[in-house]
């Protein structure tokens, strides 16, 4: 797994694919400078082609566990079960739920900007792969932040025919530098499947 390490990932690894780059934008102009938009700045008409798979995300307790707040109706279909009020981190085991939650965590404490790609696996044996995306979104309380969120499965063939979905792995996960000349690129060709590492640099030591 690669988890915040020392090795720099290929250019194609660095960029978002389309879905979470359009989001990426879109949130890029909602923030309009600050750190993060505020939810009555969120305009879900910019992103109707990716409202299904959008989602809200909040934390709660100390332990740092998070919910589903709202999760679009594909989202919903793809994990074949109601996901809103659920644990988003529910089947995970304990050493890849730590590294998703230490993401969210950046994204909610220090608004850190995140993208991990996740495996997945329904009851049929088919393995596929998903980009997640999560961006700092300030809830409407004024005090605490919500994860705005993306999680794009990658284009499948036959993949509609199973009952129930379980998380497998974290392939990939880092925190985004806008700054980074890769953002203003256009995104890159997937990678095959590799051992997971989490890529130091970016927001990583801001």
């Amino acid at each position: 797994m690669w988890v915040s390490g020392e090795a720099r990932t290929s250019q194609e690894e660095t960029l978002l694919r389309p879905p979470a780059r359009q989001l990426w934008r879109c949130w890029e102009a909602m923030r309009a400078g600050r750190t993060a938009p505020e939810r009555r700045d969120l305009d879900l008409k910019q992103l109707r082609h990716l409202v299904p798979y959008l989602f809200i995300a909040e934390q709660l307790g100390a332990k740092g566990d998070y919910v589903w707040r709202l999760a679009g109706t594909g989202l919903c279909d793809l994990h074949r079960r109601e996901l809103t009020g659920s644990d988003l981190l529910a089947g995970w085991d304990a050493f890849e739920r730590s590294v998703i939650q230490r993401f969210l965590t950046g994204v909610t404490a220090s608004h850190k900007q995140a993208v991990l790609r996740l495996t997945y696996t329904t009851d049929r044996g088919q393995q596929f792969g998903a980009e997640l995306l999560a961006l700092p979104l300030a809830a409407a309380d004024g005090v605490s932040t919500h994860v705005l969120g993306g999680l794009f499965p990658s284009a499948q063939q036959d993949i509609r025919h199973y009952n129930a979905l379980a998380p497998l792995e974290v392939a990939f996960a880092r925190f985004l530098d806008p700054a980074a000349p890769e953002m203003s690129e256009p995104a890159g060709t997937p990678q095959a499947r590799r051992k997971f590492q989490v890529i130091s640099g970016g927001l990583d030591h801001s």
